[in-house]
């Protein structure tokens, strides 16, 4: 209560809940548009990247019970559901980082002493 002087009691599951899961719904379209500029870059890896974002915002879309209550799954199947996207994007993830990331992050040729911008404006220039 606001100006109460009560002691705020534990916040409860459900607001927990809502936070987490709008929290993943905003950084997995984060990451699902940065995949889309990624694309031009590497199209298997923008694609991988966009996946990652995709299943991470249905993972938080089935955490939030105003969400995912309208679709009249009980409690139990919501946290399922939005634990098994969570871990799709994790594996998703998992496999970027050894299939793809290697196309994103190569050697830099150059002769150790120079500061990283201009490692970047040779690997640009090159």
């Amino acid at each position: 209560m606001v100006g109460s002087s009560a002691p705020e009691g534990p916040r409860s599951t459900a607001d927990n809940e809502a936070v987490v899961g709008g929290a993943a719904i905003v950084v997995g379209l984060a990451v699902a548009l940065s995949g889309l500029l990624l694309y031009q870059a590497s199209a298997p890896g923008g694609s991988h990247v966009s996946g990652v974002g995709l299943a991470l915002a249905f993972a938080g879309v089935f955490a939030v019970e105003r969400i995912s209550g309208r679709l009249g799954l009980s409690t139990t199947t919501r946290h399922r559901v939005a634990l098994g996207f969570g871990a799709l994007a994790a594996a998703l993830a998992l496999a970027f980082l050894v299939v793809d990331y290697p196309d994103f992050s190569g050697a830099v040729a150059g002769s150790g002493g120079e500061s990283a911008a201009a490692a970047i404006w040779f690997r640009a220039a090159g």
